[in-house]
């Protein structure tokens, strides 16, 4: 994926890629985590750069390619500090 790539020094922010889920690298931060497809909700907190997530209440949509039960329950209760000042967000 392209964001794995981007090169900074900007960080950019996305969402819009639900197959992927929550993506952290350098850069940039991925924070769909699918929501519309039974996953989470996840948002980025600043200025302290916290994710929070949440469950969703049930699937509204299907997912094109089926989910692994462990991911879904891996993003389940993601809360993380990410600070790209001082240092690269952590891997999840």
């Amino acid at each position: 994926p392209w964001a794995q790539s981007w090169e900074g020094p900007e960080l950019v922010i996305f969402g819009h890629d639900a197959t992927r889920r929550l993506q952290v690298h350098k850069y940039a931060l991925g924070l769909d985590t699918g929501c519309v497809h039974g996953g989470n909700l996840t948002a980025l907190i600043l200025p302290e750069f916290r994710l929070i997530s949440v469950r969703a209440q049930h699937m509204y949509k299907p997912p094109k390619i089926p989910w692994e039960d462990d991911i879904t329950a891996a993003a389940a209760s993601v809360v993380t500090p990410v600070d790209p000042v001082s240092s690269p967000p952590p891997s999840l």
